[in-house]
């Protein structure tokens, strides 16, 4: 079950020794196991051609919600879950916010970077307006994201895992019935009703 690909995350990324040691793993194990399958079309193709191993595809679709009728049109809020991590836009996301005046940013999860963007938070005097909820139970993270006007999903190209996601907010936001804000990487295209294909 492989829902990334986990030499290419960004917690790997220099730490080589580390990388060579899982990629060995990987190598000499998953083209032994009887059955690989993983979360999208891209990252199967290059995890069948990594590891020798044919991989099948079981996209990673939530339940089907009953459709909410929050009126999230009229919510000032922006909403990202997930783990607080490098290169998911966080810190721009920050940023960001000295320009929507009348919005207000939450993040739910926790990670590397919590203290730092906390402490981001805090020295751009934006406390009032980016609010950090923790880690929420999933239950209680369902009857928010209703309530956001949007949703984000700001990874970065600077990991293949990243490139070749298929982050699980991303239908999350979906079954909330709430736009998300998403990168044009190539999973995300498949699935834009509006992309030509």
């Amino acid at each position: 079950d492989a829902h990334e690909h986990f030499i290419e995350v960004p917690e790997l990324q220099d730490r080589f020794i580390k990388r060579y040691l899982w990629h060995g793993l990987g190598l000499h194990f998953i083209p032994k196991v009887d059955l690989a399958y993983t979360v999208g079309t891209n990252l199967q193709r290059l995890l069948s051609r990594t590891y020798n191993q044919r991989f099948h595809n079981i996209p990673n679709y939530p339940l089907l919600n009953e459709a909410s009728d929050v009126a999230h049109a009229h919510s000032n809020l922006i909403l990202y879950q997930g783990a607080l991590n490098a290169g998911r836009g966080l810190e721009t996301s920050i940023n960001a916010m000295h320009h929507l005046k009348e919005m207000r940013l939450e993040l739910a999860g926790e990670g590397d970077l919590s203290a730092p963007l906390r402490q981001k938070g805090r020295s751009e005097k934006l406390e009032d307006r980016v609010v950090f909820l923790g880690r929420l139970k999933p239950e209680v993270l369902k009857q928010k994201t209703p309530h956001a006007f949007v949703g984000l999903n700001l990874l970065d190209e600077s990991s293949l895992n990243y490139y070749y996601s298929s982050a699980n907010k991303y239908f999350d936001y979906a079954m909330a019935g709430i736009p998300s804000i998403n990168m044009r990487f190539p999973e995300y295209e498949q699935m834009d009703p509006y992309e030509k294909h």
